[in-house]
C-alpha cells in the first residue's frame, strides 16, 4: 500500500519517498524480512528508499499491474482474490501514505490524485463494515505548505473519510493513532 501511494518505478528498481521515520523503518523491515536490500537517500526532511530488486518490480508492474504516476494508480488487478490480511495490510499502507487523522481524532482522511484507487479502497473498507464518505475535491493549482515547503497541486485531489472502528485492526500507524468513533456511518 505504501508503494502505491508514495512510490514510483525507477529503471529496474522501485523507490518510495517518505518523511516519517516510523514508516521508513517499517518499509525497511518488510524488505529485510523478504531478503531485499534497500538504500536510503536523504534530501532535507524526506528520505527516498531505493528497493533494488528487479523481480519485485516485475511483480508490482506485471502481476499486481500497479500503474506509474499518482493519478493513474490503482489497487492490484485481482485484489478481490486476495485474503483479508493482505487487503488489510494494503489499506494500512495507503492510510500511512496518503492518510491523516482529523482534528477530532476519530476520522481517517485519505486524499489522492487517483479517483479510481480511492473508490477501490472505499469498496474494500465496506468488507470490514466501514462506510466512507466523499470529501470535497481540492482544485488544480491550489497551494499549501507541508513541512515548510510550498506545494502547488497539479491534479485534482479526491478524498474520502471514515471512522475508526473498535473491531477493525489495521497495522497503520496513523489508523492506530486515531480514537475509536462513538458513532459510525451506516450503509
Amino acid at each position: 500500500g505504501i508503494f502505491i501511494t508514495e512510490g514510483h518505478y525507477h529503471g529496474w528498481r522501485m523507490e518510495i519517498t517518505l518523511g516519517e521515520e516510523k514508516i521508513i523503518k517499517k518499509v525497511q523491515e518488510i524488505c529485510s524480512n523478504l531478503g531485499i536490500r534497500t538504500y536510503i537517500k536523504k534530501h532535507e526532511q524526506i528520505k527516498r528508499i531505493s528497493i533494488n530488486c528487479s523481480t519485485l518490480k516485475l511483480v508490482f508492474e506485471k502481476v499486481f499491474q500497479i500503474n506509474p504516476f499518482s493519478q493513474n494508480k490503482t489497487l492490484p488487478i485481482d485484489i478481490l482474490n486476495y485474503n483479508f490480511d493482505f487487503i488489510k495490510g494494503l489499506i494500512a499502507g495507503i492510510v500511512d501514505g496518503d492518510g491523516n487523522v482529523s482534528t477530532q481524532g476519530s476520522q481517517i482522511i485519505i486524499r489522492t490524485a487517483s479517483r479510481t484507487m480511492l473508490e477501490q479502497v472505499a469498496i474494500l473498507l465496506q468488507f470490514f463494515g466501514v462506510v466512507c464518505r466523499d470529501r470535497a475535491i481540492e482544485g488544480v493549482g491550489s497551494k499549501r505548505v507541508y513541512k515548510g515547503k510550498e506545494i502547488i497541486q497539479k491534479f485534482p485531489l479526491y478524498g474520502i473519510s471514515f471512522s475508526k472502528k473498535e473491531k477493525l485492526n489495521l497495522s497503520s500507524f496513523k489508523y492506530q493513532k486515531a480514537n475509536v468513533a462513538q458513532k459510525n456511518w451506516r450503509v
